[in-house]
């Protein structure tokens, strides 16, 4: 850390701090998230290094970049920085335009879609689920890029998965019915991102989890506001089918006329870098050097990212060695009940087709409890 300077801090959780820093080598503005390792218990601690692991092998203007990951001796602390998205995430975005009474513009909506397909298409080409797609895991750059961040709960999957986790509000019908799932339920899940652009609330709502359930595995929702165009209420549409096979992926979505004739779609080369290799959990956070990905920084004209010269030789060998990688709860309360989008679904492995029968929601006090995370704005979207 002696190598930043703390600027100002963007937030705190159970086992992580999250700061705006100055690094002093090239002078610009990162986030770096410092991570109480040893406090975290072992699933959270594979978690943080599949993260990392992901971020550091995809390349893509639309997911969040790597920057450097390093362990702080004197914190005992595993330090992730990324890139700092200045404009802060589609969450904050949505919550400026209700108390501004104002709305997102058309076009706007359109670009979200586009780029966060083109996100979305990067992890999925290379067999990873996001499963947490929601509007506070979107980010926004001062230039306008908008990318998807928070891969804490992220995982390859080559077929169908079968842990159930993820956001109430954006679970898709068969992650809320406890079935196995694929990619179709994040295109879902960004389904739900935006007609909240549109409406400036969730598709689903309901004063408890039993009525929110009924609505989302029957699919049924409110238009959006009519100033917006019906291809605009056709693509929400048809992300939003029930079945998953009847909605198309991201391919098929950036293809489609609906959407080509809205806003312009550039084509993307057919580039898929490896994985690199699985970050192996190991018994102390000192054994974790030397096996982390080196830093990735812009230094050159070309803006491609490289290394710093120390590590340059270390990230050759790691670029030969790499490889591809082979409840909800129930509320009886007569009051009106709205789930907080930081929400989460308890991971488990399905056992039986009953949500009810016993509570799978843990509200957690931070969602920095999973963690190293991609940064977010000043209020709690951060934790």
């Amino acid at each position: 850390m002696n190598d930043f300077d703390i600027l100002e801090k963007l937030g705190e959780g159970s086992y992580s701090t999250v700061y705006k820093v100055l690094r002093k080598a090239d002078s610009q503005i990162y986030a770096a998230k410092k991570v109480k390792f040893s406090s975290m218990n072992q699933k959270d601690k594979q978690n943080a290094l599949n993260e990392i692991r992901f971020l550091a092998s995809i390349t893509h203007p639309n997911v969040v970049s790597y920057k450097e990951v390093f362990i702080d001796d004197p914190t005992s602390s595993l330090c992730l920085i990324m890139e700092y998205a200045s404009k802060g995430d589609l969450l904050q975005m949505v919550n400026t335009h209700k108390k501004n009474g104002s709305h997102f513009p058309e076009p706007e909506i359109w670009s979200i879609i586009v780029q966060s397909l083109k996100g979305l298409k990067a992890l999925h080409s290379r067999n990873i689920l996001h499963r947490d797609i929601k509007s506070a895991n979107i980010f926004v750059t001062s230039a306008n890029l908008v990318q998807l961040g928070d891969l804490n709960v992220a995982k390859v999957v080559n077929g169908l998965a079968y842990t159930q986790t993820g956001t109430p509000y954006y679970a898709s019908p068969e992650v809320w019915r406890d079935l196995p799932y694929d990619s179709k339920s994040d295109i879902w899940s960004l389904g739900c991102v935006i007609y909240e652009l549109c409406a400036l609330e969730p598709a689903f709502r309901s004063k408890d989890m039993k009525e929110l359930f009924s609505k989302v595995v029957k699919g049924r929702y409110t238009d959006i506001p009519s100033i917006y165009s019906p291809d605009l209420a056709a693509i929400i549409r048809s992300m939003l089918q029930v079945k998953p096979v009847a909605r198309p992926n991201c391919e098929k979505i950036l293809e489609s006329p609906l959407l080509r004739r809205n806003i312009g779609v550039e084509p993307e080369p057919n580039e898929s870098s490896p994985l690199i290799q699985t970050i192996k959990l190991p018994h102390s956070l000192r054994a974790l050097k030397g096996k982390l990905p080196g830093p990735m920084y812009l230094v050159n004209t070309n803006n491609q990212r490289v290394g710093s010269a120390r590590s340059r030789k270390e990230n050759e060998v790691r670029e030969i060695l790499r490889k591809p990688s082979t409840g909800y709860s129930r509320e009886n309360s007569k009051a009106s009940f709205t789930p907080s989008p930081l929400m989460k679904i308890t991971p488990r492995v399905r056992q039986d087709s009953n949500i009810f029968r016993k509570p799978l929601i843990e509200l957690h006090p931070c969602s920095n409890s999973k963690l190293p995370r991609p940064p977010k704005v000043l209020n709690n979207s951060y934790v």
